[in-house]
């Protein structure tokens, strides 16, 4: 049997048959360039389209045809815009002629579902819609859904009608349908009752019709759920009927409100059967007037926990909607929350909770953190920059900028361990807490250690180079991973951790300063310790097993004995490095243990003194030309920082006593700055000298009982010489102030308080300069530093050496080597280390002091401003006295006190009476309003870098030590003194290496090249002549000498050109005189 293809309309109007007048859609798939289809790519999309046809991927083109007739009315000739009009004004509005204006031409997905779903109106698409169809589209919708429903339901009634047989068979009942049809009330009920009369039928048409009329009858009532039609509720299981039943119980109760509009409720318990639902109420009066006091209470209500209990009285007993129509907006959180009310305490139960007043953070714990950030291990001052911190309230603080050793985890980690070990008991505050404190107190990161400490560059660069080599040596890549973790971790472990885990006695060879600065040598630097060194830390053991296993593969890395020594020698130089600066570090840390006890132990007669010469200051104008910038000498200054203990007032006896308040910090400090500003100065001994004597005489004449001094300063030639030691005791006779003892850094550790104050005097200078004022002079510079009010505590004064006595110059073998100096009635005391050792004590008799000192001549200070010690000590809480409270005897703890129960009031008492008195005065005192955590840590953190020098070494023992059976090799590791400066061997160098450097000195004359001595090194490492290499691996050079060799060579070539200028003058002058 032949296959017989239809129109895909196949309406009256189709012209097509079956012999082949029909067009099939694949062979007009074409693309399309007509405008009047929008969004349509080819003519078989825009005629399936225009047939109203939806989805049409469902559609098989090779099996679709269209006739020619809806071809040519569907497509060919389709051209809406030349006769525009509303293709919806006769269907909808009834309109004729049709509207020609505001027309908007009709989309596919607006003709298919909203024309052709809710209208029948076909072949819509393309088509144009008035503003008026548009606008009242839902009132279009709403008339011809009912017309089409009352015809649906006109012809459902005759297909039901009964026949005239049945109707002859019920004469009797003639009378009650005439009535009932007389009666409109009867005869709606009637049809109402019967539930055939409504039902659908088997057609799926009717069914469509029906719900469509449900729907927007649904819609009208604001509903927002639809019909939802199954042929099987029975297969409806789990999640999916409770979505049913919840959609059909919302349509229900909007039928209910439409025949029952004021007791929907009512209708729908009589409705439907309740038995065995206890929470059934009854909507009678006697319900309402319940209902309408307890919203009433519920209203009035100031809190939601005073709401919570009144609402759990009829939450458990009435459902979620009832109450939602007594008491609008009451949402579920709260209905739950009512019903878990009555579950935990009962209905309408009070529940009667104590005050608590929450305090986020005490004062004690941010100052503590403040003390920890502070400390030198963890903040390196610097001599330049100021930092402004900025509060709440606007005000601003000002503090001279530090750098940060460490980034913020590390520190709050250090932190964390520093409190456990060495503050049981004490609760620190939250992580989010240190990070916000970190944050407000600024400092600048250390990003680069180039210029802070040439030990630690050293050591950096000794660690890249080290990861460089170990890269060529071409290690299996497990191996290399951990060799350059192990690296990784040692290095971060010297930078943070290792300061903070070295003490002056310690079961670890590695952090016992005792046994690291012992001289095994010399007894009077020697000390043993007390305990063995059995003990070791799982951080330091790491470098130096990966150090020796370094050392083995590049023996076994290429079987050429020359190039593996020359490896062999270049990593010796760098590990060398590394240990350099471990030692370095520990003699650091030792060295301020000394300031840390004389801190401490500062009498109230004795002074601490911390000297320093600043970086030069380049004279500045506010307006200077580009020929002025270049070529300027700068004026030299000093600082010396003058700190001595305040003394203790007596506590006043009516004074309230309070736990956290009992004890108070003892060691606060006064302080004295003293600047002296040179036009022309030298910066040697003989300039400090004469500084220091002008500081002692100073400081007498502020304080006459001050009679003891203690001076620190770095390890610069000008302080740490022996013109200057043997020279303080002249300095003391004439001061009346006598020099206890003086003592210096470590090299490259002497960063402290003057730099701290250079800071902010440069700061306060160039806000001067900004004032357009110049600062080229000692003289406005010293202007500059008294201007607006001065420095607080700064006192400046314009000097110039007055007597400058030149003499032989005192001398001591060794003085690099001493570090301590303390000044006896016959002699002086030297100490390599800070207690280690007696010391070697050098009497008078055997030292040749100088006979004489320099002096200088200084400006008078301003009279408005005086001088005198600054007391800078960190903010405590307020404490309050009470005339009712009851004295409290001396050196007694008070460990319970009676606190008024008024909120705020801060007054305790030692007996009920007292407090029963008070609270019938009712003179309350209460505290003041208190200051964010931010702003608190920003005052604590700027008293904290005012107080000079008192800032302590923070030690943290170390939790990771094991105890090693092999104790052998520790003591072969680490002997006695490891961390002694080396005393360094003069060797010559030899004369390849000098000729070489002489010609690469001269080729870089001639070629106008500045040779840097790191490449110069470098290339004597590689330099080869004819396949060998030119230098052995015992005549490397590091670029410090090369550097130095240069030095030399650029000096001698400058005096011979002086020379010969000198000689060519006097040829020149013989010349001019034989020519006379």
């Amino acid at each position: 049997m032949a296959r017989v293809n239809f129109c895909l309309v196949n309406d009256d109007e189709c012209g097509g048959d079956k012999n082949g007048s029909l067009i099939c859609l694949a062979d007009i798939n074409k693309k399309i360039n007509k405008s009047q289809f929008p969004k349509t790519r080819t003519i078989a999309q825009a005629i399936l389209y225009r047939a109203d046809i939806e989805d049409e991927s469902k559609v098989d083109l090779n099996k679709t045809f269209i006739c020619d007739n809806h071809f040519s009315r569907l497509f060919a000739q389709f051209s809406p815009k030349k006769h525009k009009r509303c293709y919806t004004c006769n269907t909808l509005s009834g309109l004729s002629p049709p509207s020609t204006k505001r027309l908007r031409q009709i989309s596919r997905k607006y003709a298919q579902r909203r024309i052709h779903s809710n209208f029948d109106l076909k072949h819509s698409y393309g088509e144009f819609m008035c503003e008026l169809c548009r606008k009242d589209y839902d009132v279009y919708k709403a008339v011809f859904l009912s017309k089409r429903v009352s015809r649906f339901i006109e012809r459902r009634k005759n297909q039901q009608k009964p026949t005239t047989d049945s109707l002859t068979m019920n004469t009797d009942n003639d009378d009650v349908i005439n009535n009932s049809t007389s009666d409109e009330d009867s005869n709606t009920n009637s049809y109402a009752d019967t539930d055939e009369d409504f039902l659908p039928g088997d057609d799926k048409e009717s069914t469509t019709t029906l719900r469509k009329a449900l729907d927007h009858l649904i819609d009208l009532c604001g509903n927002k759920y639809r019909t939802w039609v199954t042929q099987d509720y029975q297969a409806l299981v789990g999640q999916t009927r409770l979505n049913y039943l919840c959609r059909g119980r919302s349509i229900i109760r909007t039928v209910m409100n439409i025949m029952a509009p004021n007791d929907a409720n009512q209708l729908e318990i009589d409705l439907f059967d309740h038995q065995g639902d206890k929470n059934v109420v009854k909507l009678d009066g006697h319900f309402l007037s319940v209902m309408q006091g307890v919203t009433e209470a519920y209203n009035n209500a100031e809190s939601w926990t005073t709401r919570r209990e009144i609402l759990s009285i009829i939450a458990p007993k009435i459902n979620l909607k009832l109450i939602q129509s007594f008491i609008p907006g009451l949402t579920l959180g709260r209905f739950t929350a009512a019903r878990r009310h009555t579950t935990e305490f009962g209905y309408g139960a009070s529940i009667d909770k104590s005050p608590v007043m929450v305090q986020r953070f005490d004062y004690d714990q941010v100052e503590h953190f403040i003390d920890f950030i502070t400390s030198e291990h963890v903040c390196t001052d610097l001599p330049f920059g100021e930092k402004c911190l900025k509060q709440s309230n606007g005000e601003e603080l000002y503090v001279p900028n530090t750098i940060r050793n460490m980034i913020p985890t590390r520190i709050i980690q250090q932190y964390y361990i520093y409190c456990q070990e060495s503050s049981l008991g004490f609760c620190p505050l939250g992580r989010s807490s240190l990070y916000s404190l970190l944050d407000v107190c600024k400092a600048s990161t250390r990003k680069s250690l180039q210029g802070i400490n040439y030990f630690a560059a050293d050591a950096g660069e000794a660690f890249d180079s080290i990861e460089e080599l170990i890269s060529e040596l071409h290690l299996d890549i497990t191996k290399h991973r951990r060799v350059l973790e192990n690296l990784k971790r040692g290095r971060q472990y010297l930078k943070s951790d290792y300061k903070v885990h070295v003490t002056k006695s310690s079961t670890i060879a590695d952090h016992c300063a005792t046994f690291a600065l012992s001289d095994k040598l010399d007894k009077d630097f020697q000390q043993m310790c007390d305990h063995e060194h059995n003990d070791t830390c799982d951080e330091c053991d790491i470098l130096q097993p990966t150090f020796d296993e370094i050392k083995h593969d590049i023996g076994n890395s290429t079987a050429d004995t020359q190039l593996s020594a020359r490896l062999l020698a270049k990593f010796m130089s760098h590990e060398e490095a590394i240990n350099v600066w471990k030692s370095h570090l520990l003699r650091a840390i030792n060295q301020d243990l000394c300031r840390e006890e004389i801190l401490s132990t500062l009498a109230d007669d004795s002074v601490y003194i911390h000297m320093d010469w600043v970086m030069k200051w380049l004279p500045e104008k506010y307006r200077e030309g580009q020929s002025n910038f270049y070529g300027k000498r700068g004026l030299s200054w000093h600082i010396s920082v003058v700190a001595r203990k305040n003394e203790q007032s007596a506590k006043d006896p009516d004074e309230t006593i309070s736990e956290e308040n009992s004890v108070e910090d003892e060691n606060t400090y006064s302080y004295l700055i003293i600047v002296h500003v040179f036009d022309h100065c030298i910066q040697d001994s003989e300039a400090v000298i004469a500084i220091l004597r002008d500081v002692l005489l100073r400081i007498k004449q502020v304080d006459d009982t001050v009679k003891d001094a203690y001076i620190r300063s770095d390890n610069a030639g000008c302080y740490h010489s022996a013109q200057t030691i043997f020279s303080l005791p002249l300095i003391s006779n004439e001061s009346k102030i006598r020099i206890r003892r003086i003592d210096f850094c470590d090299p490259q550790g002497g960063k402290g308080p003057c730099d701290r104050y250079a800071a902010v005097i440069k700061s306060h200078v160039r806000r001067f300069l900004d004032e357009k004022h110049n600062v080229t002079t000692a003289a406005e510079f010293v202007e500059a530093i008294y201007s607006n009010e001065g420095v607080q505590g700064v006192c400046a004064y314009e000097a110039r050496l007055d007597q400058l006595i030149l003499g032989p110059p005192s001398q001591l073998a060794k003085i690099s080597l001493f570090h301590n100096f303390s000044f006896e009635p016959h002699g002086v005391r030297v100490h390599r280390s800070w207690k280690v050792g007696d010391g070697k004590f050098l009497p008078f008799s055997k030292i040749e002091p100088p006979d004489n000192i320099s002096t200088i001549l200084c400006s008078d200070t301003p009279k408005h401003k005086a001088v005198s010690f600054t007391k800078t000590q960190s903010k405590k809480k307020q404490h309050y006295s009470s005339k009712q409270s009851t004295d409290i005897p001396n050196n007694t703890f008070v460990s319970r006190l009676f606190d008024c129960y008024e909120e705020g009031c801060i007054k305790k008492f030692l007996n009920p009476g007292n407090l029963v008195s008070h609270l019938v005065v009712g003179k309350h005192q209460r505290l003041p309003e208190r200051t964010s955590l931010r702003d608190t840590g920003m005052q604590i953190y700027a008293s904290k870098l005012e107080r000079v020098g008192q800032r302590e070494l923070v030690s943290v023992a170390l939790q990771n030590t094991t105890t090693t059976a092999n104790r052998h090799a520790i003591r072969q590791n680490l002997s006695n003194g490891w961390a002694l400066p080396k005393i360094r061997k003069v060797t010559r160098l030899t004369p390849k290496q000098i000729e070489y450097l002489t010609n690469k000195f001269n080729d870089g004359i001639k070629n106008n090249i500045r040779w840097k001595p790191e490449t110069v090194a470098a290339e004597m490492e590689c330099l080869k002549e004819k396949g060998a290499f030119v230098f052995a691996e015992k005549e490397f050079l590091k670029a410090s000498q090369i550097r130095s060799y240069f030095s030399r060579l650029k000096s001698n070539r400058q005096k011979l050109n002086v020379e010969d200028f000198i000689d060519e003058d006097a040829e020149r002058i013989q010349r001019r005189a034989s020519y006379r």
